[in-house]
């Protein structure tokens, strides 16, 4: 009881940084990659930090360095971001795709109605390659003509996994393993 009682302190309703994390973790002796077993066998949860995903989180960077932002952000303020392709912008951002057996963000959900007579497509979190987190900017590996003819994405339609080989064909990307 007295491990909790005087375990490090976060604030109510703050974002969570990796400082805190750490802190914690520290203080409590946790490996923050660690998936261990319980003595039944079987798993259990853990505490997890994961590595930056593909600028989804913010970079790690040396505690005082400028510019640094440890924070992580909900996936609602990261909804409305404008997403710039290679040479243009494409969109913006309307949500999110996950991946329901981990939780992991597979997809970004772009608008691009305000570009061109478009709707909806999806872009994996593989193609982000940076993040301006103070001017709500995303930029994406793929031109504006790429995401413009991408396999369109029907909101109502399962994605399958055809569905997925067909826009990684499309951008020329690294699959995921199906």
């Amino acid at each position: 009881m007295a491990a909790v009682r005087d375990s490090p302190g976060i604030g109510q309703d703050q974002p969570v940084s990796r400082q805190i994390e750490t802190s914690l973790y520290g203080y409590y002796g946790w490996d923050p990659l660690w998936a261990g077993r319980c003595f039944g066998g079987g798993a259990i949860a853990a505490p997890l930090v994961a590595p930056a995903l593909s600028g989804l989180m913010a970079p790690e960077r040396p505690e005082g360095t400028p510019g640094q932002d440890p924070h992580l952000r909900s996936c609602a303020a990261v909804t409305g971001y404008h997403v710039h392709g290679s040479d243009h912008d494409v969109g913006h951002v309307e949500g999110f795709l996950l991946d329901d057996r981990d939780w992991s963000i597979r997809y970004l959900i772009v608008d691009t109605r305000n570009w061109w007579p478009g709707d909806h497509v999806l872009l994996a979190t593989a193609a982000v390659s940076r993040i301006d987190w103070s001017n709500q900017q995303v930029w994406v590996k793929a031109t504006r003509a790429q995401v413009q003819s991408s396999p369109p994405w029907q909101p109502d339609v399962a994605v399958s996994p055809d569905y997925e080989r067909k826009l990684f064909t499309h951008y020329d990307w690294p699959g995921y393993a199906w």
